[in-house]
């Protein structure tokens, strides 16, 4: 369990007609509380997990612990009430005190929060763009749900690696691209020299072991190679032809260990396929 919990209860207090958990998720296995009813629930436009599940306490499940779950993902979202049980509590739940039948969200995507690059040397440097879960439920069904996430686009203008990169050292971005069924990245070179450029779709495992990095699957969608002064480098990902990744690791270097500026790098994402 995550906390502090962000609260989903705040806003329909206030008199909202939904509530909204927007919130960073920093580890594998974090667990959200949600106070509020809804008669419908979907990923929010901002989130970079695809797949979410919901579980619920009810008395009518004899068969399965009385304890229910409903998937929630681009494209399929939940329209149903669906009421926190605040007067009792989750059986076999540990206490004191008892779990109350709170409707709990975690994720069902894979998240490693201590992956590193396969190969990745003393002089690289490595930033992790933090994934961020976007749920929202309606008190009140509304007139349409969301079928998809907003696309999404991020841009790296320069490459400054924090530890002070040595010789052929490299600036490693992670990017979140959970379900995502297109991506496209786009290196362009106006540096004035040489940029080493690579490109990787991850797909996460997670360990049993607290601290292991977890044997993670790395695909190698742009080969590492000299992109030159003046050049670009397009890559197109289409999810029906190589399948969907976790997320994207992206190398950018400099033979020379200084700060590339003017080599800007451009991700675009989509759930609409190619």
């Amino acid at each position: 369990m995550t906390y502090p919990q962000p609260r989903t209860d705040v806003q329909v207090a206030d008199g909202a007609a939904q509530w909204r958990l927007y919130t960073k998720v920093t580890q594998q296995g974090e667990i959200y509380e949600i106070d509020s009813s809804s008669s419908a629930i979907a990923l929010g436009p901002d989130s970079d997990f695809a797949n979410v599940n919901l579980t619920y306490l009810d008395e009518s499940l004899t068969d399965v612990g009385l304890v229910g779950s409903i998937h929630v993902s681009p494209g399929y979202p939940f329209a149903g009430n669906l009421t926190p049980r605040l007067d009792t509590s989750y059986p076999l739940s540990s206490g004191p005190p008892p779990r109350l039948g709170r409707v709990l969200a975690w994720l069902l995507d894979n998240y490693n929060d201590i992956y590193q690059p396969a190969g990745k040397t003393a002089n690289d440097t490595f930033f992790r763009v933090q994934p961020y879960l976007d749920l929202i439920g309606w008190q009140k069904y509304p007139p349409t749900l969301p079928s998809k996430r907003s696309d999404k686009t991020i841009l790296f203008q320069d490459h400054v690696a924090a530890n002070g990169l040595g010789a052929a050292g490299s600036v490693f971005y992670l990017v979140p691209c959970f379900g995502r069924k297109f991506l496209q990245t786009i290196l362009l070179n106006k540096s004035g020299g040489n940029v080493t450029y690579e490109v990787r779709g991850v797909n996460f495992t997670t360990s049993g072991t607290v601290g292991a990095v977890g044997t993670n699957i790395e695909t190698s969608l742009v080969a590492s190679a000299p992109v030159a002064n003046n050049a670009s480098n397009v890559k197109v990902v289409d999810a029906s032809a190589l399948g969907m990744f976790d997320a994207l690791v992206i190398g950018v270097g400099s033979a020379t260990g200084v700060a590339i500026t003017g080599a800007p790098l451009r991700i675009y994402m989509s759930d609409d396929p190619l």
